[in-house]
């Protein structure tokens, strides 16, 4: 038996899931190994309903494969929420086995009716309701599983304490076509005898006030509880408690918690012994039944909002208007802690900005009609410890309104929270501000990815913007395991894609139908934001190689070609709602809209849709549909040429313009060194800057480094001056901006309006720095995640150091290099079950000195080739 041995196991991408609806749920696994090559040849998987096997659902028998991912169970039907129990052992090259590696998953409802109901308070109002019921519990209980929901959010209380660790549950998708439930393994909460489950009911994004026009009620009027636990004994019976008319509830201290305003709390108010057992009846009033318009109910799709860090203040402010300020060093999303002491009565008034105005003073402004703000009125019993229950903040400072006494640095803690996701990327670079970049896209992602990508987590908007979602997916996928809260968010676009194919500009739609942003009418999108559908699920299957996920979203990719076909009768993408290059700055005074004529942008996306609904398709087996998008991809990229396209160069005089074209593939190979060499004449115009807005700016640097001009793609990445990544950073950004001019070189502020200052869509240089700086690739039309490794590093001078781990569906891959003097050393490690082809710039007269264990494969044009198996390289180039 080798020591090699199948390790990280996870169903559905997570380790030992409890309450999954996947009738045939993907299950993985890494290879794991000392040795150098080692490699899958093959592997088995069984699965059970005993821990000790002993009768198997499922017995693949010896499959013959190197695959690891997403294998699909494939046994008996799977029985509604019931444990499994699954193994997998591998053979490795040599054909020696390994030994079992175990884990388990547990069902959910599986399309099977919920036998509870749907309830709520029979009065309205703004202030969160709780809710109770008792039920008693026999000896010998084996397991009890609560499963829960709610039209609003809710916060789950059995016996005095709060049940799992999660927040703003059940989440917020397109409730017309599916809400989702969450399962929670309780058995360790209940005891003998009496019981009691409770629940506290908030608005959330089901009827609370959101969008900038703070619209109520965007999903129903009526916030409810659906939940059932369920009781299994040790003799086999089953027990269930489920929500209906034997509920009571009444008003508690939280007298409103929105998401954009924050939390009033009066602890006065405070029901002691709510959740336990025992409480008298009096104040409680009956519950009534409700039919609320909710689509399938679902397990939940990825992991809920959770707590992830906590941050403590840095400093106390006073600012020049007087106030007290707390600063905890960085922006953040999620919600302050307090402790506090004092009397009865007395107030906490908190307020959460990102950042100061030019005069110093805490600055509200750009969070438009969003308050921010938490007040905690005290019951004034030694010291109180609080934090709110249905909202979320992005903030850096927090302005002390009201506090009684003085508060000091261990008065208030940051809370940040995101939806789970494995953090699967780590940087290290020779250059602080590049290091302090790359953690600004980090926190940026944590605080957007809040149940859907969002664009912006502070002011009055926070929506699922399909165009930030598509341009920043692969940074993404490459800063976090994040496979999970992007499937979950396409099914959304999958339901709320309109009937001609078109796909909204925010996803769940919550904009009005008469919403017209770029003149067009109702059921369009526009280029880069519809094209979502399209390239966000390539992305996923580039990063984790599960054919799944194409699978799902196919369809739905056709029908968005198809609306674009539907609008290009010669070829050319006339229609949508088309929103160019926004925010570039090469727009007109006045016009978010950059200078590149948004028919070149829209049929530029209508190419890269097209070849990728094409690709798919191959992947698929779908013969005659890849013939036939391969022939509209040609038409659609020759009819780009013949108006775009000039004797051999690009007409657009636009950086974007000449961007998209090379990095999209729109021009001819002999047309390459003049849309390079005009891309570089217009940065010279700006005094060596981009001028670029979201579309062109997630691939300036890739045009550059992919045709002979690295150098000048490291010189936008270096520059500090304005505009440039690096300028965010000296002006002391801790996350990535909105716009490159957030904060003006005299620090004034770009306006009020529209000034985000954690909006992720720039921190897309991030997978430039992954792909090509530190050169971390894969062949996805091989293979997705990455089973056929790239490995393509360009060193700069400038940087002096990098390295790279990234934490694959594989395993984990490292790729650094140093310059020192006139050598650079590289070191990479390659994971088990994975081959590396890698690309070394080795220029006239350098010297390679490789490994014995690298193969070479030849050189030619100044770049060295080798072939790596698992294991550690270490090369050097004088």
């Amino acid at each position: 038996m080798t020591s090699d041995k199948a390790a990280f196991l996870r169903c559905e991408y997570r380790e030992n899931p409890v309450g999954i609806d996947a009738p045939s749920p993907r299950l993985s696994w890494q290879m794991e190994s000392t040795r150098q090559g080692a490699m899958q040849s093959a592997y088995q998987i069984e699965v059970s309903t005993e821990e000790t096997f002993g009768a198997l659902c499922w017995d693949s028998g010896r499959v013959q494969s190197f695959e690891t991912l997403g294998i699909p169970y494939g046994g008996a039907a799977l029985s509604a929420r019931t444990p499994y129990f699954w193994r997998v052992r591998l053979w490795n090259e040599e054909n020696e086995c390994s030994g079992w590696s175990q884990a388990r998953f547990e069902t959910g409802f599986l399309g099977s009716p919920w036998m509870s109901r749907w309830i709520g308070a029979r009065d309205e109002e703004e202030s969160c309701h709780y809710y109770r019921r008792e039920f008693s519990v026999r000896g010998g209980l084996r397991a009890a599983r609560l499963y829960i929901t709610a039209c609003g959010l809710y916060e789950a209380h059995i016996n005095g304490r709060k049940v799992g660790r999660d927040h703003l549950t059940p989440g917020w998708t397109s409730y017309g076509d599916h809400l989702q439930y969450q399962s929670y393994d309780v058995t360790e909460l209940l005891g003998e005898g009496e019981n009691a489950l409770g629940a506290i009911l908030g608005d959330g994004w089901y009827k609370g006030p959101y969008t900038w026009d703070k619209k109520r009620e965007l999903y129903g009027h009526k916030r409810a509880l659906r939940c059932q636990v369920h009781l299994w004994y040790q003799d086999g019976r089953e027990e269930i408690v489920s929500s209906d008319e034997r509920w009571r509830y009444r008003r508690g201290p939280i007298l409103s918690s929105q998401l954009y305003d924050g939390e009033i709390y009066d602890a006065r108010l405070e029901l002691p012994g709510w959740d336990k057992p025992g409480l008298s009846g009096a104040g409680w009033s009956p519950v009534r039944v409700l039919s609320p318009q909710v689509g399938e109910l679902v397990s939940t799709l990825c992991a809920p909002v959770r707590a992830q860090r906590e941050l403590r203040v840095q400093k106390i402010l006073r600012t020049p208007n007087g106030d007290r300020v707390l600063d905890l060093g960085q922006n953040m999303v999620g919600w302050p802690r307090i402790r506090v002491r004092g009397r009865k009565g007395e107030l906490v008034f908190l307020r959460l900005v990102e950042t100061l105005g030019p005069d110093g003073n805490a600055y509200p402004y750009n969070l438009r009609s969003a308050k921010q703000e938490l007040q905690y009125i005290l019951k004034g019993e030694g010291v109180e410890i609080f934090e709110p229950h249905f909202t979320f903040s992005g903030f850096r400072y927090i302005q002390v309104v009201a506090w009684p006494g003085e508060p000091n640095e261990d008065s208030v803690l940051g809370v940040a929270a995101h939806s789970g996701m494995e953090q699967t990327i780590e940087l290290r670079s020779g250059n602080p501000l590049i290091e302090r970049l790359y953690k600004n896209i980090l926190w940026g992602q944590r605080g957007n990815f809040i149940e859907v990508p969002l664009d912006c987590p502070q002011r009055d908007e926070r929506f699922g913007w399909t165009g930030d979602a598509q341009i920043f997916a692969r940074t993404a996928s490459f800063n976090f395991d994040c496979f999970l809260f992007y499937e979950k968010w396409l099914r959304g676009v999958r339901a709320d894609q309109f009937s001609n194919g078109a796909v909204p500009f925010v996803v769940p739609n919550i904009l009005p139908r008469d919403w017209d942003l770029a003149s067009a009418g109702p059921e369009s999108t526009s280029a880069a934001w519809g094209d979502c559908v399209t390239i966000c699920p390539w992305v996923l299957y580039t990063a984790y190689g599960d054919r799944r996920i194409l699978e799902e979203n196919y369809d739905a990719m056709k029908r968005y070609v198809g609306y674009m076909r539907a609008e290009s009768p010669n070829g050319l993408w006339e229609g949508g709602s088309q929103l160019g290059d926004w925010v570039a700055l090469d727009a007109k005074p006045g016009d978010y809209i950059g200078a590149t004529d948004p028919l070149y942008t829209a049929t530029a996306f209508y190419a890269v849709s097209t070849r990728i609904v094409a690709k798919v398709a191959r992947l698929l087996g779908r013969q005659a549909d890849a013939q036939e998008y391969e022939a509209l991809y040609g038409a659609v990229r020759a009819a780009f040429r013949a108006r775009f396209v000039r004797d051999g160069e690009v007409s657009e005089e636009t950086q974007t313009a000449q961007v998209l074209a090379l990095v999209f593939g729109l021009v001819e190979d002999g047309e390459r060194p003049a849309a390079v060499r005009k891309l570089a004449e217009l940065i010279e115009r700006k005094g060596g800057h981009l001028d670029t807005g979201f579309v062109g700016a997630p691939y300036i640097c890739f045009a550059l480094s992919e045709n002979g001009r690295a150098d000048l793609a490291y010189e936008l990445l270096f520059k500090e001056d304005f505009p440039s990544w690096l300028y965010q950073v000296r002006k002391g950004a801790t996350t990535v901006w909105e716009h490159w001019d957030g904060i003006m070189e005299d620090g004034s502020f770009w306006s009020d309006e529209m000034n985000s200052f954690n909006h992720y869509s720039y921190g897309s240089i991030g997978e430039w720095i992954y792909r090509v700086a530190a050169g971390i690739d894969c062949d996805a039309e091989e293979a997705g995640g990455y089973r056929d490794i790239r490995l393509h590093p360009v060193p700069d001078r400038r940087l002096s150091e990098l390295c790279c781990r990234y934490r694959t569906p594989r395993g984990t891959l490292e790729s650094g290099w140093r310059m020192e003097g006139d050598k650079v050393e590289y070191q990479f490690t390659i994971p088990p079950n994975t081959t590396a082809i890698l690309t070394l710039r080795a220029g006239e007269g350098a010297r390679v000195s490789a490994p014995q264990n690298a193969r070479s494969l030849g050189s030619s044009g100044g770049e060295a080739r080798y072939l790596l198996a698992p294991g550690r390289y270490r090369f050097t180039v004088k």
